[in-house]
C-alpha cells in the first residue's frame, strides 16, 4: 500500500488516499444501483478511517519511537473496518472480501513473516464470524447436521466460495511471508552493498582530496564535473559551485580540451581571479566507464610557478658561473690597459696647457674611461661572490631616502615624481654601498621605462619576519615573454644599455639572503618586490 519504511504521516496519507479512491468509488456504485443502505455503511467506514487517521497523526510523536505498536494497531483497525464493510455489503457474497488479502500482504511486508500468519488467522476468524452470524440470521432453526447435508446450502449460498476465501487467506499469508523474507534479505544485501560503495567512495574522495595535485574531471563537452580541494586551491577558486558545469576553456583562457588531450603543450599560463599569474603543468587522459565507453576526460595539474622560477634561477646561476670566469679574466685584462690609458692622458694633460678643444677631448676620454671602469666593476660584481660577513645592520628607509636624493640630483628629470611610504625601524643586514647600487639600478630602470615621465612609488613594511620593499612605476611595462628574461645578464630591450642592471639587483639581494620578484602589465607599469630578512628577526 505504501513505502513501508517511511514515516507515519506518509503511511497514513497513502492509506487515506487508497480508501478514498477504492471505497469512495464502491459507495458511488452502490448508490447508483439504489443500494443506499450499503452505500451509507461504506461512507461510515470511510469516515471512521479518516477519524482514525487524524488520531494517528495527532499521536505521531508517541508512535514515532514505537513503530511496531503503530503497525499492529493499524492492522487491527483495518481488520475491524474491513469486517464491518464485508458484513454490511453482503457477508460471504460481499465484493469487498478482497480487502482481507490486502491486509495480510500489508502485514507481511510491514512487520514480519510471522505477522502475516497472525493477520491471516485474525482475518479468517473475523470472516468466519460474519459467515456464521449471517447463516444464523438466515437459518435460525437449522442445526449443524442439516447444514452439512444440505447441497443447496453449500452450493447456492456460497459457503464453498467462503471456504476458498479462507484458504486463499493462508496461501496469501504464506506467499507474503516468503516475499517478505526475500525483501528483507534483499534490503540487507543492498544495505551492505551501499555501505561498501560508500566506503569505496569515501576512500576515493579521501585519496583525491589528499593529493597535492589538482584533479579535474570533464564530460565529453569539456564541462567541469568535479574538482578536488587542491585543484580549487591552485586555481584560487573559493567554491566548486563557482565553476560547476562551466567549460574548462572559460576557466583557463587560451587553452582547449583538444590541446590538453593531444598534449600539444606541456604547461600553460593561468591568471587567478585575484590577478596572480601561474604556470601550470598538466597531464590529461580519457575517462571511460566499465564498458570502455568514453565518458569525458581527467586533467591532473600542478603549480609549477616556483619550480620554473627555480629552474630559471639555476640556469641564470650556471650562466653567471661561466660568465664569471670569463668576466673576471676580462676585467683584470681591461683594468691594466685602462689604468695605462688614464695615466697617459693625465700626463699629457699636465705637460702643456691645453686649448679648449683639447680639454674637451680629455674630458671625453676620462668620462669614457670612467664608464669602462664602471662596466668592469659590474663584471666583477656579477662574477665574484659577495661576502655577507662584511654586511652591517642598515636602515632600509635611510638607504632609500639617501639613494633617491642622490638620484634626483644627478638625473635632474622634471617630469619624474618619486614618492615613498617607509616603515620606521626596518633594519636588515647588508652592505649599504651594494644596497644603494641595487636601488639606483631599479630607479634608473624605471626612469628608462618612462621616457615621457611618470611616477615611481616605493613602500617598505614588515612581512612575517622580513622587510618587504615594493618598488613600482607606471611606465611602459614588460612584455610577458620577456618577464622571465629581465634578470639575465646582457638581456635588454633598450637601444643603449649593457643589460646588467637588474642582474646586479638580483645578485645583491640574493647575496644577503633576500629575494626579488616582479609583476608587470604592458602599458600599465611594473612592480618589483624585494624581501630581505629583518635583522630583528635574525637577532631573536
Amino acid at each position: 500500500m505504501v513505502n513501508l519504511e517511511s514515516n507515519i504521516k506518509k503511511t497514513v496519507l497513502y492509506r487515506v488516499l487508497f480508501v478514498t479512491l477504492i471505497l469512495g468509488s464502491t459507495a458511488a456504485i452502490y448508490y447508483g444501483r439504489n443500494l443506499n443502505e450499503e452505500a451509507i455503511s461504506i461512507l461510515v467506514a470511510v469516515s471512521l478511517i479518516f477519524l482514525f487517521s487524524l488520531l494517528f497523526i495527532a499521536t505521531e510523536s508517541f508512535f514515532q519511537k514505537r513503530q511496531n505498536y503503530f503497525n499492529f494497531l493499524l492492522i487491527f483497525t483495518d481488520v475491524i473496518l474491513v469486517t464491518y464493510l464485508v458484513y454490511s455489503t453482503g457477508g460471504r457474497a460481499s465484493p469487498l472480501v478482497f480487502l482481507y488479502p490486502l491486509i495480510i500482504i500489508f502485514s507481511s511486508i510491514l512487520v514480519s513473516k510471522t505477522s502475516s500468519y497472525i493477520s491471516a488467522s485474525i482475518c479468517a476468524i473475523s470472516y468466519i464470524l460474519v459467515i456464521f452470524y449471517q447463516i444464523n440470521s438466515e437459518f435460525p432453526n437449522l442445526n449443524f447436521t442439516e447444514i452439512w447435508k444440505s447441497t443447496i446450502f453449500w452450493s447456492e449460498n456460497g459457503v464453498i466460495a467462503s471456504y476458498f476465501h479462507l484458504t486463499g487467506f493462508f496461501v496469501i499469508a504464506m506467499l507474503g511471508g516468503y516475499l517478505s523474507e526475500r525483501i528483507i534479505e534483499a534490503k540487507k544485501r543492498l544495505g551492505e552493498s551501499e555501505k561498501s560503495l560508500e566506503r569505496l567512495q569515501n576512500i576515493h574522495e579521501n585519496i583525491l582530496e589528499s593529493l597535492t595535485s589538482g584533479v579535474i574531471t570533464l564530460n565529453n563537452k569539456g564541462n567541469i564535473i568535479t574538482v578536488n580541494r587542491s585543484g580549487l586551491t591552485i586555481l584560487n577558486i573559493q567554491s566548486f559551485k563557482d565553476i560547476n558545469g562551466k567549460n574548462l576553456e572559460d576557466i583557463i583562457n587560451g587553452i582547449t580540451v583538444n590541446e590538453l588531450i593531444n598534449k600539444t603543450r606541456d604547461h600553460l599560463y593561468y591568471t587567478t581571479p585575484s590577478g596572480k599569474k601561474l604556470i601550470l603543468g598538466f597531464s590529461a587522459s580519457p575517462l571511460a566507464d566499465n564498458d570502455g565507453n568514453k565518458q569525458g576526460f581527467t586533467i591532473v595539474f600542478q603549480d609549477l610557478t616556483e619550480i620554473k622560477s627555480l629552474e630559471e634561477r639555476v640556469n641564470i646561476s650556471e650562466k653567471l658561473a661561466v660568465l664569471g670566469q670569463l668576466a673576471a679574466g676580462l676585467a683584470h685584462e681591461f683594468r691594466n690597459p685602462l689604468s695605462a690609458i688614464s695615466g697617459t692622458i693625465e700626463i699629457l694633460g699636465a705637460e702643456k696647457e691645453l686649448d679648449d678643444v683639447e680639454q674637451k677631448l680629455v674630458l671625453i676620454a676620462n668620462r669614457e674611461i670612467e664608464k669602462l671602469n664602471l662596466l668592469v666593476e659590474d663584471f666583477l660584481l656579477l662574477s665574484e661572490p659577495l661576502d655577507s660577513r662584511d654586511s652591517t645592520e642598515v636602515d632600509i628607509g635611510f638607504i632609500i631616502e639617501d639613494t633617491v636624493k642622490n638620484f634626483v640630483s644627478t638625473v635632474k628629470r622634471e617630469n619624474l615624481d618619486i614618492t615613498s611610504d617607509l616603515e620606521k625601524g626596518a633594519l636588515v643586514l647588508s652592505s649599504s654601498l651594494r644596497l644603494k647600487q641595487a636601488l639606483w639600478n631599479l630607479l634608473n630602470n624605471s626612469m628608462d621605462a618612462m621616457p615621457r615621465g611618470g611616477k615611481i612609488n616605493i613602500i617598505t613594511k614588515f612581512d612575517n619576519g622580513d622587510v618587504k620593499i615594493v618598488f613600482s612605476d607606471d611606465g611602459e611595462g614588460i612584455k610577458s615573454e620577456n618577464i622571465s628574461k629581465v634578470f639575465q645578464p646582457f638581456f635588454t630591450t633598450k637601444e643603449v644599455g649593457t643589460g646588467l642592471g637588474l642582474a646586479i639587483v638580483q645578485k645583491v639581494v640574493e647575496s644577503y639572503n633576500g629575494s626579488v620578484n616582479l609583476s608587470s602589465t604592458l602599458g600599465e607599469g611594473t612592480t618589483f618586490t624585494i624581501l630581505m630578512p629583518s635583522s630583528r628577526n635574525i637577532h631573536t
